[in-house]
C-alpha cells in the first residue's frame, strides 16, 4: 500500500503552477478529498511538528521550501505526507514517512532492501505520472545512487536516490503540461522509510538547483538533530559546572552553531534586550560580555532542547547569564554593569521572561 492517490495530485498541482494558473486559482492537495485519515497542521507556536513514530521533528520551513500540507492515512501501513513548496520557484517536494518491517529494518546488509523500495516506489510514482497526462522520458532515467548519512556517534543509516524526467503523453498537444524531473530518495530511519519525491521544472535554473540542495541539507539536519541534541544537553550540563573554564566557552559556541545550523532547534535570542548589559561589561572588562551572552545562550538553549516553552527559555537563559555575572564579579570587581544589576534582581523575582521580552519586542507565543 502506497501514498499513490497524493502523489497524484501532487503532480497535477504542480503542471498548474508550472502552467502559471492565474494567482489565487491554483489547486492544491488541500483541496483533494481525502477519506482515509486527517490532515496535519503544524503547531501554531511555531514549533516543529512531531512525528511520534520516531524521534523526529519537522519544521514549517526547510531551506527554501514552506510547509503547504500534510495528511495522515488513518491506516499505519500506509504512513502521512508531508508537502512543502518553494512558490517562487515553482518547486515541490513530498515527504512520505511509512513503517519499516522490523525484519528488514534490522537487516545486516541494509542496502538492498532500501534500494529496492526505491525501485518499486519508482515504479509507483511512473504509473502515478501516467495517470496525470505524463509519460517518462526513459533515456534520461539517472542511476540509482546509493550512500549513508552519519548521525553522530550513532554510526549511519542508509540512503538512496535517483531521478527521472516526464513530458506530455499525448504528442499531439505538447504543451499541455510543462516537461518535469521527480527526484527521488529514500532513507531508512529508525523503523520508518523517509521518501522524498521532489518535483522540478526541467530545465530547472540554477537558483532551483540551489534550491534543491538547500532542502536536502536541511532534511539531512533534520534527521541528524534528534542525535545531535542529547550531545547538545551533555554540553549544556558541563557547561554549568564551570561557565568561565575554556571548555565551557567552547560548548557554549558550539551550542550557538548548532542553533544557527539546525532547521528545528533555535535559541530565542536576546537581541537589543542585553545590548545595553554587554556594552557596560565591554567597556570596564573587555571579553567578559561574551561570557554573559554564552551564559544567556547556554540557559536558554538547555530549556529549548527538553522542550520547555518559550517563558522558561527566556527565564532560564536571564538566570544562567546573571550566574555567570556574579562569577566575573567575583574575579575583578570592576566588572560591573547596571544592566545586569537591574536584571539580576527581576531573576530573583521571576520576572526575567517579562523583562526580557518587553526590551526584545517580541511577544511570548503562547
Amino acid at each position: 500500500m502506497r501514498f499513490v492517490v497524493p502523489l497524484v495530485a501532487s503532480l497535477v498541482s504542480f503542471a498548474a503552477l508550472q502552467a502559471q494558473v492565474p494567482k489565487g486559482q491554483e489547486p492544491d492537495l488541500s483541496d483533494v478529498q481525502f477519506t482515509t485519515g486527517e490532515a496535519i497542521k503544524m503547531p501554531e507556536d511555531g514549533s516543529p511538528w512531531a512525528h511520534l513514530d520516531t524521534d523526529l521533528r519537522f519544521p514549517a520551513k526547510l531551506g527554501s521550501f514552506e510547509y503547504k500540507f500534510g495528511f495522515k492515512d488513518k491506516r499505519p501501513e500506509v504512513g502521512m505526507l508531508l508537502t512543502y513548496v518553494d512558490l517562487k520557484l515553482n518547486l515541490k517536494a513530498d515527504l512520505i514517512l511509512a513503517p519499516c518491517p522490523k525484519k528488514v529494518s534490522t537487516s545486516p546488509d541494509i542496502l538492498p532492501p532500501v534500494t529496492e523500495y526505491l525501485r518499486s516506489t519508482a515504479r509507483d510514482l511512473r504509473a502515478a505520472a501516467s495517470s496525470a497526462g505524463y509519460k517518462e522520458v526513459e533515456e534520461k532515467r539517472e542511476e540509482i545512487k546509493q550512500g549513508k548519512i552519519e548521525i553522530w556517534k550513532l554510526g549511519a543509516i542508509p540512503t538512496v536516490q535517483m531521478s527521472m524526467e516526464y513530458t506530455a503523453a499525448d504528442p499531439a498537444n505538447p504543451g499541455s503540461l510543462p516537461p518535469i524531473i521527480q527526484l527521488l530518495n529514500v532513507i531508512l530511519y529508525q523503523d520508518t522509510w523517509i521518501q522524498t519525491s521532489m518535483i522540478l521544472p526541467a530545465n530547472v535554473s540554477d537558483d532551483g538547483r540551489k534550491a534543491r540542495d538547500g532542502f536536502i541539507t536541511q532534511l539531512v539536519q533534520t534527521i541528524r538533530e534528534p542525535a545531535i541534541r542529547k550531545e547538545m544537553l551533555k554540553l549544556c550540563h558541563e557547561y554549568a559546572a564551570e561557565p568561565l573554564k575554556k571548555e565551557s566557552q567552547e560548548n557554549a559556541d558550539s551550542l550557538l552553531s548548532f542553533s544557527r545550523e539546525s532547521p528545528v532547534f533555535e535559541i530565542p535570542l536576546p537581541g537589543e534586550a542585553l545590548t545595553p548589559a554587554l556594552n557596560e561589561l565591554a567597556t570596564v572588562a573587555e571579553g567578559t560580555e561574551k561570557d554573559v551572552l554564552r551564559g544567556y545562550l547556554v540557559g536558554s538553549g538547555a530549556k529549548a532542547l527538553m522542550g520547555d516553552p518559550l517563558e522558561a527559555q527566556l527565564e532560564e537563559g536571564a538566570r544562567i547569564a546573571c550566574v555567570v555575572y556574579g562569577l566575573i564579579k567575583a574575579k575583578n570587581a570592576a566588572a560591573t554593569s547596571p544592566t545586569m544589576e537591574e536584571l539580576s534582581k527581576v531573576v530573583a523575582d521571576k520576572k526575567a521572561a517579562e523583562w526580557l521580552r518587553q526590551r526584545m519586542n517580541a511577544p511570548l507565543k503562547e
